[in-house]
C-alpha cells in the first residue's frame, strides 16, 4: 500500500474532530459543507490508491499462477 493512505486517514482523523463533539469551534452550515466535501475528496483518493494497488497485486498473481502452470 501506499504511505498517501495513513496520510490521508490521518487528516481525515484531525477533520472529523471539527465535526465532533469535541470541537472548539461550531462550524457554519456552509463551511461544514465544505468540509464534507473535502473529506469525500480524501475517501475517494484512497480507494482509487487501494484500487490501483488491488489491480496491481491481481495481476501479479495472475502472471505468477500462469508461470507455475
Amino acid at each position: 500500500m501506499d504511505n498517501k493512505i495513513i496520510e490521508n486517514l490521518e487528516k481525515l482523523k484531525k477533520m472529523l474532530v471539527l465535526l465532533s463533539e469535541e470541537r472548539k469551534v461550531v462550524l457554519s452550515h456552509h463551511k461544514t459543507f465544505e468540509h464534507v466535501e473535502k473529506m469525500r475528496s480524501i475517501v475517494n483518493e484512497s480507494i482509487e490508491i487501494v484500487n490501483k494497488s488491488w489491480k496491481i497485486i491481481n495481476i501479479n498473481v495472475s502472471t505468477l499462477m500462469y508461470q507455475i502452470t
